[in-house]
């Protein structure tokens, strides 16, 4: 995870992480309460990571014996399993940039 441009504050893992699932667009840094956006590039990337990732791995289970076997609730489960792992891998990948105010 990045840190604070102003006082360089390292963001927690945690805090990124609910801010990278909730609708939240800005992460506060908790020491000098300075709002951070995170860059299109990193977002764009961490999303892109999360969903290709399962998708794959979910086509690549998906057959049509696989179906008899896995069933539709169960790659659903899977994917979403999947998504969170990937969450969790590309949390440091984000990088922050200061809001102006």
């Amino acid at each position: 995870m990045d840190s604070c441009k102003k006082c360089s504050q390292k963001f927690s893992y945690w805090q990124g992480y609910q801010n990278y699932w909730s609708a939240k667009q800005q992460i506060e840094c908790s020491n000098c309460k300075l709002p951070h956006a995170f860059t299109i590039r990193s977002r764009a990337l961490s999303i892109a990571l999360v969903i290709v990732v399962p998708s794959i791995l979910q086509a690549a289970l998906q057959t049509e014996k696989s179906a008899v076997v896995f069933g539709f609730w169960t790659l659903l489960l899977l994917y979403i399993v999947i998504s969170l792992i990937m969450s969790f891998l590309t949390n440091p990948l984000l990088k922050v940039k200061p809001i102006k105010q």
